[in-house]
């Protein structure tokens, strides 16, 4: 799957086959046809809260460099709609400005986000795809909702804490195995 360089069914097949039973969750796809249908099958699977999105930028994953197409599964209702970067609270972001290339190069800028000294498109999308989790966790209604509790959630420092406590336990147990 890795050498091929595309998405395959295997990428459709993890979140379907979720060994966890989860029944909330938010799911990218690579293309805008499939929300619709990977939602309709989450609800027959038994899931009550979901969020398949994909980016008109090609991300597969909320975005704020173009609109966002969401097939959101709730209370045993389906409804399409897209999303905006200025209905998340956001300006149009430029998809070049996150463009990594190692596994390193991706944890600062993760690390920079939590720290809040990035205040850039990544920055934005990582607070939209966290509006995104929260509201399939029931923890806010709307999306514009969610984007607001991330935000203060990294600006008061707690992510940061959080991320650095997973570092730290990450760390130790690698060290143990």
């Amino acid at each position: 799957r890795k050498d091929l360089g595309i998405p395959t069914i295997f990428n459709l097949l993890g979140p379907l086959t979720n060994p966890a039973a989860a029944r909330s969750q938010l799911i990218g796809v690579p293309n805008k046809e499939l929300t619709l249908k990977i939602a309709q099958v989450l609800k027959r699977l038994g899931s009550n809260r979901v969020l398949v999105v994909h980016g008109d930028d090609g991300l597969c994953e909320l975005t704020v460099t173009a609109p966002t197409h969401v097939a959101e599964l709730r209370d045993g209702k389906i409804r399409e709609y897209d999303v905006t970067p200025d209905e998340l609270g956001f300006k149009q972001g430029n998809l070049a400005d996150i463009g990594i290339d190692s596994p390193e190069e991706s944890a600062k800028i993760i690390e920079r986000i939590f720290s809040g000294a990035d205040a850039g498109t990544a920055r934005d999308i990582a607070l939209a795809n966290a509006a995104g989790a929260l509201v399939v966790s029931g923890l806010v209604d709307e999306l514009r909702e969610g984007v607001e509790l991330a935000a203060k959630t990294v600006d008061s420092g707690k992510a940061e804490e959080k991320l650095k406590n997973l570092i730290k336990f990450s760390q130790a147990n690698h060290q143990q195995a």
